[in-house]
């Protein structure tokens, strides 16, 4: 895996790594293509230093031995693992990024989402989550995009009793479990979803 070009420009996107396994080599490689700052958790520093891109942070409880020599430009910063998240946001915020592309396992973002909407300092984020497949973004209620036909969408509730209306070119394929409803683009053009709520949205992006 190259190293990843170093882009000083705060419109572009800062990398959360929060997990990492081999099959997530085309969603990390895509995402480092644009990547000015990378951020990485102690649980998958070891994964991912073999894979040649430069980190720029280290976080987690405790800054691991084998890195106090080789890897010392790797700044660190401390954090305990419920506020791991909240505090790579943080460190964001104060380096004045606002986009943020966040690699994480899928089960796990419906929870981070929920952190992030409940703060109203994370209001202002533009962060987008990616899995091994798909990337998953936090909505207000009015959302339009050019999708073809045949693509595959899901919407995620975030409050319960949402209520969406979805334009003519988009129909229901099945309800999901925890408020998840598959969508299928019937006919190509802009697709428009409207919610009594903030939804997540989840593009499939590469094929599992």
């Amino acid at each position: 895996m190259s190293s990843h070009h170093i882009i000083r420009d705060e419109q572009e996107p800062g990398l959360i790594i929060m997990d990492y396994k081999p099959e997530y080599d085309s969603m990390l490689n895509s995402l480092l293509e644009w990547t000015p700052i990378v951020v990485v958790s102690e649980d998958v520093i070891e994964k991912v230093l073999p894979l040649n891109f430069k980190v720029d942070l280290l976080i987690g409880e405790k800054r691991p031995d084998f890195m106090d020599e080789a890897y010392q430009p790797v700044k660190f910063l401390s954090s305990t693992g419920n506020n791991l998240f909240e505090n790579a946001l943080h460190f964001f915020i104060a380096s004045k990024q606002k986009n943020i592309n966040v690699l994480v396992q899928e089960a796990a973002i419906y929870d981070l989402a929920q952190s992030i909407i409940e703060k109203e300092l994370f209001k202002g984020l533009l962060i987008s989550f990616f899995s091994q497949t798909s990337k998953i973004n936090i909505l207000s209620k009015e959302y339009s995009k050019w999708f073809k036909s045949g693509t595959r969408l899901i919407i995620h509730e975030l409050h319960k009793h949402t209520n969406f209306s979805l334009s003519e070119n988009v129909t229901k394929e099945r309800e999901c479990h925890r408020g998840k409803v598959s969508l299928l683009v019937s006919k190509s053009g802009m697709v428009n979803i409207s919610s009594s709520n903030e939804f997540l949205m989840e593009e499939i992006i590469f094929d599992a």
